[in-house]
């Protein structure tokens, strides 16, 4: 996720998308249920602000708000740099539902797992396969 090429490839199927994704998720989750480390908060936040760089993980992310941007009691355990890494975030997905640009849906409750994913279907994406549509290739 470092350089362009890791974001590509992490983003180039739903699959690995919503690999990374719940990864981040159940990060964040594990630390309200502990003692908070800001070090590994300070780390997702960055890796989901990474993310929003890659249009199509963007869209999926304002979609389905990351739990990171729910969980406000986390702040308290975050320095300067990551509150405001947080911010940027949140603003970002809050900006990205209000403006309405999210017009193409996925259908998180419903997604295919392992092999059936290979075949999936984006009925809202004009019936595009989930590898056309996070591919590389325009």
């Amino acid at each position: 996720m470092l350089d362009d090429k890791g974001l590509n490839y992490l983003c180039e199927t739903a699959e690995r998308f919503l690999a990374v994704s719940t990864v981040l998720n159940n990060m964040v989750i594990a630390q309200c249920c502990e003692k908070p480390s800001s070090r590994l908060l300070k780390h997702i936040i960055k890796c989901y602000n990474r993310l929003t760089e890659n249009p199509r993980a963007k869209l999926a992310l304002g979609q389905k708000m990351p739990e990171i941007v729910k969980e406000k009691r986390l702040i308290e355990n975050l320095d300067e740099n990551s509150k405001k890494g947080l911010k940027q975030l949140c603003e970002l997905l809050e900006n990205l539902q209000s403006k309405g640009d999210l017009s193409m849906q996925f259908d998180f409750q419903n997604m295919p797992q392992g092999q059936d994913m290979q075949n999936m279907e984006f009925g809202s994406l004009g019936g595009l396969k989930q590898n056309q549509y996070f591919s590389n290739k325009n």
